[in-house]
C-alpha cells in the first residue's frame, strides 16, 4: 500500500530519472515514525518491495541495510539474510563505504544474537575500511560497538579502552552530541563495575553537555541513566524525579521506546520501595508500549519482569503464566539465555509452591541450556533451586551432588568477581594517574603555547623597536624559562604524589601483613603441646585468606585451620573476623565441643556479614577444620565445615569428612555442625588442610594437583620426620606449579602423636 502511494506521488511530480526516483522511495518511507508497530510493519513491507523492484543499486543497498536493522528484534534469521545480501551487493559494486555500513549492521545483529566472535569479526573488518577511508566519525561509532561486545564477554579492560578511544575521536572531530552520548556509555560501564563515583561524573558531564546543546532527547537519555544510578544508590526520591522528567520529554517527542524504558524504571523504584501494586501497574504500561512497538526481545524481558513481581507477591500461578509466555517469545527469537532465565523462574515458583516434581522438569531444561552457553550465574541459581527441589523430595543424595556443583560454580564466580573488583581498583588508579598527567601536560602546553605567542610578538616588536625591545625580549624569555621550569616542577610534584599514593597502598598492605602475622599463633607455643609437627603456610598474596588458630584452656588444646572467602586483602579481613569470633566463643563464652563452636561461629559470621536493610545476605564466610585434644593426646574431637581431617595410621589414610555446609555464606542460621570423637594411637599422623594445595594448577598439562595426588604424597612421606615432611611438601608444590601463578592461599599443618 505505502509503496503504491509513494509511486503515485512520484508520478504526480513527474520525476523520470530512475536513480533519483529510487533514492526518494527510500527517503520517503524512512521519514515515517518508527516507534509505531503498524508503521514499522508498513516500513518493512515497503522496504521488501524496494528490494524486489527494479530500482538503482544505491537505493537497494539502503533498503537491505534498513531491513536488517528493522527485523533484528522481530525476525533475526530473516534480518541476517537481508544483511548478508546487502554485504554481497556492496562488495559486488565495490563501494567501500557501503561495505563498512553492511558490516556494521551485521555486527550489531550478531551482538544481539550472542555470537560475539562473529560480531567482533564484522566490526574489525569495518574498522579496517574506515581507517583507510579516514572516516573518523563512523570509526568512533565502530569503536563503541567493539567495546560493547568486549563488555558482553567480560573483557572489561578492552571494553573501557574502546569507549575512551571513541570519546577521543569524537573530541578530535568536535562532535558535541556524540561526545555526550559517549560519556553516557562510559558512565554505564562504570555503573556496571559498581564504580558509582566515576559513573556519576560521566552521567553529569553528559547531561550538562546535552543541556548546553538544548538536545532534549539527549537530556532524557542522561536523566534515565542518572535515575538508574540513583535507584542503585537507594536515592529513590531523586530517581523518581529524574524518571518522570525524562518520561515527559519522551512523551512530548513521541519516543515510545524511551517512554517504555522510563515507565519500567519507575516500576523498578516502586518495587525497591516495597510498593508492588504500583510497580506492577507501571510495568504493565511499559509492556503495552513494547507490544505496540513490536520489539519482541523487549516484550520477553517485560513479561519476565512482571512474572518476577508476581513471584515477589507470592502469586505463583500468575508468575508461572508470565514466565511461560516470556519463554515462548524467547523461543521464537532463539534467545536461549532468555529461555534459561524463564525456565529457572518457572522451576523456582514450583519449588516455592512445594511442587518439586514439576520444578525439576523446568530446572533441568534450564540448566542444560545454561551449561551449553556457559552462563555461570544462571547455572549457580538453577543448581541452588535444584538442591531445594531434591530436598523437598527427600532425595538427599541428589541434593548433595547439585550442592557440590553449586559451590564449585559459586567459588568460580567469586574469583571472577574479585578479579573484576581488583581490575576496577587498578583501573581507578590508572585513571587518576592519567588524569593528573593530562592536567600537568595541559598546563605545560599552555605555558609553552603562551611562550611561543609572546616570542612571535616580541620578534615583530624587535624589528621596529631596536635595542629597547631586545631588552624586553630578554626579560620575557627569562620569565618564560621560569614558567617552564615551574611547569616541570609541577609535573615532578604530581608524579611524586602518584608514587606516594602507590607507596601508601603498598605500605598499608605490608602493615596488614604485620598485623596478620602478629595474630597467628607462634609456632613455639604450638610446639609446647605438639612436639612433632610442622606448619606449611603459603599465602598467594602479601596477606592471606587462610589462617590457623591455636589455644589451650582447661587441659584442652584447640587447633583450627580456616580458609576464608577470597584471598589477599578481602580474605585477610574475613580471617581477622574469624580469629576474633573463635577467641570470643571459646575463651569468653566457654564453648568446648568443636561442633558447638562451629555452630556458634556460623551464627556469628552470619550476624557480622548480614547488611542491615539489604535484600540479601553477603556471601562471605569460611571453610575450616577444628580439633580439640585432651591433655595426654589420646583422643580428639573434630568438626569440619566442608573441610576433612586426614589421619594416617600404619600407612593407611583415613578421611573423616566435615559437614557439607561452610561457615556463613548460604548456610542457614542455627545450622548444627556434627561432632566426631576419635581415639588416637601412638604414631598416628594428623593433617589439617585448606584446599589451596590440591587446587594448584601445574604439571605438564597445566591441570590441578587434585586431592588424590595429595593423599598419595602424604602416604609416601610417612617414614620422614615432620620437618622433612614440610620440606618435601614445599618442594613438591613448587616443582608442580613451575611458572604457573599460585591460584589460592595454602595451609597444611601436620601433627604426629
Amino acid at each position: 500500500m505505502l509503496i503504491q502511494v509513494i509511486t503515485t506521488i512520484l508520478n504526480m511530480i513527474q520525476i523520470q530519472n530512475m536513480k533519483t526516483r529510487s533514492i526518494l522511495v527510500v527517503l520517503l518511507f524512512l521519514s515515517l515514525n518508527s516507534d509505531s508497530f503498524s508503521q514499522s510493519k508498513e516500513r518493512i513491507d515497503s522496504l521488501e518491495q524496494v528490494v524486489a523492484s527494479n530500482v538503482a543499486d544505491s537505493a537497494k543497498l539502503k533498503a537491505l541495510r534498513y531491513l536488517c536493522y528493522e527485523l533484528s528484534t522481530k525476525d533475526p534469521d530473516i534480518a541476517m539474510k537481508y544483511g548478508i545480501q546487502g554485504l554481497e551487493l556492496a562488495k559486488e559494486l565495490n563501494i567501500r563505504s557501503a561495505i563498512a555500513k553492511s558490516l556494521h549492521v551485521l555486527g550489531a545483529l550478531d551482538r544481539k544474537l550472542g555470537d560475539y566472535k562473529g560480531a567482533i569479526n564484522y566490526f574489525l573488518n569495518e574498522q579496517k575500511i574506515l581507517l583507510a577511508l579516514d572516516d573518523k566519525k563512523r570509526l568512533a561509532k565502530c569503536m563503541l560497538s567493539i567495546g560493547m561486545v568486549h563488555g558482553r564477554q567480560s573483557s572489561y579492560d578492552k571494553e573501557l579502552q574502546h569507549y575512551l578511544k571513541a570519546l577521543t575521536i569524537y573530541e578530535e572531530v568536535n562532535e558535541p552530541k556524540d561526545i555526550a552520548y559517549s560519556m553516557n556509555t562510559i558512565g554505564q560501564f562504570y555503573r556496571g563495575q559498581n564504580n558509582e563515583v566515576l559513573a556519576l561524573e560521566y552521567f553529569k558531564k553528559s547531561l550538562t553537555l546535552f543541556e548546553t546543546l538544548t538536545n532534549t532527547e539527549g537530556i532524557a537519555h542522561s536523566l534515565g541513566n542518572l535515575a538508574n544510578l540513583e535507584t542503585d544508590r537507594k536515592n529513590y526520591k531523586n530517581a523518581m524525579k529524574m524518571y518522570r522528567r525524562a518520561l515527559n520529554i519522551y512523551r512530548e517527542h513521541k519516543k515510545r521506546g524511551g517512554e517504555s524504558a522510563m515507565l519500567y524504571g519507575i516500576g523498578r523504584v516502586y518495587r525497591k520501595m516495597g510498593k508492588l501494586d504500583s510497580a506492577l501497574a507501571y510495568s504493565f504500561k511499559s509492556l503495552k508500549i513494547k507490544e505496540e512497538i513490536g520489539n519482541r526481545r523487549s516484550v520477553a524481558s517485560g513479561l519476565r519482569w512482571i512474572g518476577f513481581l508476581y513471584e515477589n507477591m507470592e502469586d505463583y500461578p500468575r508468575a508461572i503464566e508470565y514466565f511461560v509466555n516470556s519463554m515462548k517469545v524467547d523461543s521464537s527469537l532463539n534467545d536461549r539465555q532468555g529461555m534459561s532465565l524463564a525456565l529457572y523462574h518457572i522451576g523456582r515458583n514450583f519449588t516455592m509452591n512445594e511442587n518439586p516434581e514439576k520444578a525439576l522438569i523446568y530446572l533441568t531444561r534450564g540448566l542444560s541450556i545454561a551449561q551449553e552457553l556457559n552462563l555461570k550465574k544462571e547455572k549457580k541459581w538453577i543448581c541452588n533451586e535444584i538442591v531445594i527441589a531434591y530436598v523437598q523430595q527427600k532425595n538427599y543424595k541428589k541434593a548433595f551432588e547439585y550442592h557440590e556443583l553449586y559451590v564449585e560454580i559459586k567459588d568460580s564466580l567469586f574469583n571472577e568477581d574479585m578479579s573484576k573488583e581488583l581490575g576496577r581498583l587498578e583501573a581507578n588508579f590508572e585513571y587518576d594517574k592519567k588524569v593528573i598527567s593530562q592536567q600537568v601536560e595541559h598546563e605545560k602546553e599552555k605555558v609553552l603555547a603562551a611562550e611561543k605567542l609572546r616570542r612571535q610578538k616580541l620578534i615583530g616588536y624587535s624589528l621596529l623597536g631596536g635595542f629597547g625591545f631586545m631588552l624586553i625580549l630578554a626579560f620575557m624569555a627569562y620569565r618564560s624559562y621560569r614558567e617552564k621550569k615551574r611547569a616541570n616542577i609541577l609535573l615532578e610534584n604530581k608524579n611524586a604524589i602518584i608514587e606516594e599514593i602507590h607507596k601508601d597502598i603498598t605500605d598499608s598492605i605490608n602493615y596488614a601483613q604485620n598485623i596478620q602475622s602478629a595474630i597467628l599463633p607462634k609456632e613455639s607455643e604450638i610446639g609446647q603441646i605438639f612436639e612433632k609437627h610442622f606448619i606449611y603456610f603459603q599465602p598467594r598474596d602479601v596477606v592471606s585468606g587462610d589462617f590457623y588458630w591455636f589455644t589451650h584452656k582447661n587441659d584442652m588444646t584447640y587447633l583450627a585451620v580456616c580458609d576464608c572467602t577470597g584471598h589477599g586483602v578481602p580474605g585477610a579481613f574475613v580471617s581477622m573476623i574469624g580469629n576474633d569470633l573463635l577467641n570470643h566463643i571459646i575463651m569468653e563464652k566457654g564453648f568446648e565441643s568443636p561442633g558447638e563452636i562451629l555452630t556458634q561461629l556460623n551464627n556469628g559470621v552470619k550476624s557480622v556479614f548480614t547488611r542491615e536493610g539489604s535484600e540479601q545476605e553477603a556471601q562471605d564466610g569460611m571453610d575450616m577444620v577444628l580439633c580439640t585434644f585432651d591433655k595426654d593426646l589420646k583422643s580428639l574431637e573434630f568438626a569440619g565445615a566442608k573441610n576433612p581431617l586426614f589421619i594416617i595410621r600404619n600407612n593407611v589414610l583415613t578421611k573423616t569428612r566435615g559437614d557439607s555446609n561452610p561457615i556463613g555464606g548460604d548456610t542457614p542460621v542455627d545450622t548444627v555442625f556434627t561432632n566426631h570423637q576419635i581415639e588416637l594411637q601412638k604414631g598416628d599422623t594428623l593433617y589439617l588442610i585448606t584446599d589451596g594445595y590440591q587446587d594448584q594448577f601445574g604439571g605438564e598439562k597445566g591441570k590441578k594437583f587434585m586431592i588424590k595426588r595429595f593423599k598419595e604424597l602424604l602416604i609416601s612421606i610417612q617414614d620422614k620426620d615432620m620437618k622433612e615432611q614440610r620440606e618435601i611438601i614445599h618442594k613438591n608444590i613448587t616443582e608442580w606449579k613451575g611458572d604457573t601463578p599460585q591460584v589460592d592461599d595454602i595451609c597444611v599443618i601436620g601433627i604426629r602423636v
